[in-house]
């Protein structure tokens, strides 16, 4: 008979995440199982949905219940997710609402209304006067055509044929005063009529101007109407694009993090049968899971009992990582320095980690060089060569040559996985390549860059004007929350406060680790003018707190100006470290070409003898005043070593010189665009050292508005015939 098996599948979406701690590389995340019921017999809990990225030999399962784990498989499968599924496209307000849209002519006003009221009624008026009209001039011509009738008749009148001739004329009288009578008041009722069509005409005018006017407002709004409709579509057309267009982005952006294939932890139970007043310690699965008894049961339908378990599911993920970012800010009037060292976490896995304790560790950090660097003075050898080479072999050593040569390291970008095999579609994001150009687009543009001077001589008129102004409080500024570190031998472990949600992002999002002041900073700058002459600015700083920095980028800002962006090293709490700030311009170098002369000496066996110099002219060009400070400067040239006891090199300037012992003073004045001059000893002081394999190091203060010449003097002899040549490989 088959065993039946109860299964229970979850998503690892689903599931609690109690914390992630990201390292410099990867990730661990501890997600929690609770309250899994369990039947009696055998049961199976799916997790499903795990990050491709995941270390499958990292999945650890532990908890606690009255079960016992046979068995832990992972496998990686296809991801079964519908994108539509997880991210549903909400189109309820994509669309406007037309029904607004709809024409329903211009609305009519109510002067409107009641002047068109009017006007019809004075319509109806002015047509039963009119109608009066016809009559009073039917009857006018009525009259006329009897008056005309009656004077034919009594034209015709005679005594021949009307014997009664004034009985006739007397007749005439009597109808000739009616048909005046008649004509007379035809007459006055015309007028009168004409009158009343006058004021009708009048009237209707005015209203008709009247509804003309308020058609013409209706029409005015109504277009108004009609145009902020047409508007407001357009509007919403914009919208409706603007929607589609972050609807394609969000896709884009949540298909590089789609999986197409994640992983699955199938776990294997065997439930304890529980009965009523049994207890004791359940057995060890494997090494993987320890079990622990749990004295709640379920009571299950038919009368059976079944139990609950608690899972934690534990795995290491890369492609979730954290790095160091600093920003240290220099004040070079008090000698200090603020650092902000803060955490830009990544997370480039197909998981959201949701409300869970967020912690950064240190372990595991991978160390890098640091970029770019003062050049180093390496040694210079010289030997004796065959007579076919050219006696100015030894006018310059090698490096620096080749320095003259050397273009500026290639920056090499870090190789990544193949990360289209484990995420998005099979297709080009045409919004990624949009934006990469857009960011080109950005790139090519100038930017002005903003030049940095140094110790600045004197306050500007604005800063003397402000010392005289009360000046506001400032607002109170934004803290950070502070982060809880522990250190537990060489790790050092920042818990975030709070609980924090970490989403999957082509972005990082970064939190503030600490805020560290430095005090008495050094400033020194450094200068091997055979190489490159110039003056490279320098900070060195003790960090006295007790985190260790590591090494990563730091944004460099002098005396409130942005200067760039370098990489920091790595640096013990107790221990200094020391940030290249770049060339200096106010301090200028000036580094002749050698120069040289031959000749011979000694009197039983003649040597040739070449005498060799170098010139180093090195100004302080700051103007000087009441705020001015000198600048300490370490100069390193170089003389070259003799690898023949038959081949001697002397120093003969700085004078006094000798390998390992006390430093000597050097340095003359020089006249720089009347910055100093001849005989002024108010320069400053340079103290030459001469080390070992021929380096030699003057430490050289120098005053504002100043300058020293700094001359380096050496002689190489050889015997007579013998050419001198560079060691080592050309």
């Amino acid at each position: 008979m088959a065993t039946t098996i109860h299964s229970r599948k979850y998503h690892v979406r689903d599931l609690a995440t109690r914390s992630v701690t990201l390292f410099p590389a990867q990730a661990q995340v501890i997600r929690d199982v609770r309250d899994v019921l369990l039947k009696p017999g055998t049961n199976q809990i799916i997790i499903a949905g795990l990050s491709p990225t995941v270390d499958e030999d990292s999945i650890k399962v532990e908890g606690t219940g009255s079960a016992i784990i046979t068995d832990i498989t992972v496998k990686l499968l296809p991801n079964r997710d519908i994108y539509e599924d997880i991210f549903p496209d909400n189109d309820s307000d994509s669309d406007g609402d037309d029904t607004d849209l709809e024409d329903e002519g211009p609305s009519e006003s109510i002067e409107y209304k009641d002047a068109e009221a009017k006007l019809q009624t004075l319509q109806k008026r002015l047509e039963t006067v009119l109608g009066d009209e016809h009559i009073i001039e039917d009857l006018q011509d009525s009259a006329a055509m009897r008056l005309q009738f009656l004077d034919a008749w009594g034209k015709s009148l005679h005594r021949k044929n009307c014997p009664e001739i004034d009985q006739a004329l007397q007749t005439y009288k009597q109808e000739r005063e009616i048909l005046a009578l008649n004509c007379n008041d035809a007459s006055a009722r015309w007028r009168e009529i004409q009158a009343v069509l006058v004021d009708l005409r009048l009237e209707q005018s005015r209203l008709e101007k009247i509804v003309t006017k308020e058609r013409a407002k209706a029409f005015k709004e109504y277009n108004k109407q009609q145009k902020a409709k047409v508007q407001k579509k357009h509007k919403q057309a914009l919208l409706n694009l603007d929607k589609e267009a972050e609807r394609v982005r969000q896709r884009e952006e949540r298909m590089l993090f789609w999986p197409k294939k994640c992983y699955t932890v199938l776990v294997t139970l065997e439930a304890v049968d529980v009965t009523p007043g049994s207890s004791g310690r359940s057995s060890l699965a494997n090494e993987t899971m320890s079990v622990a008894n749990d004295k709640t049961s379920v009571e299950l339908g038919d009368g059976m009992l079944g139990t609950s378990c608690s899972l934690s599911l534990s795995y290491l993920t890369s492609w979730a990582f954290w790095t160091p970012s600093y920003d240290l800010a220099f004040s070079t009037a008090s000698n200090s320095g603020r650092l902000h060292f803060d955490a830009q976490v990544t997370n480039h896995t197909s998981e959201t980690w949701e409300n869970c304790k967020m912690m950064l560790s240190t372990s595991r950090t991978a160390l890098c060089g640091v970029g770019s660097e003062v050049p180093e003075l390496k040694p210079w050898g010289i030997r004796l060569a065959p007579r076919t080479k050219k006696w100015d072999d030894v006018l310059e050593s090698r490096e620096e040559r080749k320095s003259r040569e050397i273009i500026g390291p290639k920056s090499t970008a870090n190789a990544q996985l193949d990360r289209d095999k484990l995420f998005g579609e099979k297709r080009v994001s045409v919004a990624i390549k949009v934006k990469e150009e857009y960011e080109r687009e950005e790139e090519d543009e100038p930017c002005n860059e903003a030049g940095f001077a140094l110790f600045d001589g004197g306050p500007s008129r604005s800063a003397a004007y402000a010392v005289d102004q009360e000046e506001p409080l400032p607002p109170p500024t934004l803290e950070f929350q502070k982060p809880t570190l522990e250190e537990a031998g060489l790790t050092t472990t920042y818990e975030l406060p709070g609980l924090k949600t970490l989403a999957p992002a082509p972005t990082t999002s970064k939190s503030r680790i600490a805020t560290i002041a430095f005090t008495n900073v050094v400033f020194s700058h450094t200068v091997v003018a055979k190489y490159k002459p110039a003056a490279f600015l320098q900070a060195k700083v003790l960090n006295t707190s007790k985190l260790t920095l590591l090494n990563g980028p730091v944004g460099l800002s002098l005396d409130g100006s942005f200067i760039g962006r370098v990489s920091l090293p790595r640096c013990e709490p107790g221990h200094s470290l020391v940030v290249g700030l770049g060339v200096d311009p106010a301090v200028t170098v000036a580094y002749a070409k050698p120069e040289v002369k031959r000749g011979t000496s000694g009197l039983l066996v003649r040597d040739n003898v070449s005498v060799y110099r170098r010139r180093l002219n090195l100004v302080n060009t700051r103007a000087t005043g009441s705020g001015a400070k000198p600048v300490t400067v370490s100069v390193l040239d170089q003389v070259p070593v003799s690898q023949d006891e038959r081949l001697r090199v002397d120093i003969t300037l700085p004078r006094g010189l000798v390998s390992g012992g006390k430093g000597v003073p050097a340095g003359e004045i020089v006249v720089h665009e009347g910055l100093s001059e001849k005989g002024d000893r108010t320069w400053g002081q340079a103290v030459a050292v001469l080390k070992q394999k021929g380096e030699i190091v003057w430490d050289v203060t120098l005053n504002p508005g100043k300058g020293v010449e700094l001359l380096l003097e050496y002689e190489v002899a050889c015997p007579s015939g013998e050419h001198v040549e560079q060691d080592g490989p050309s």
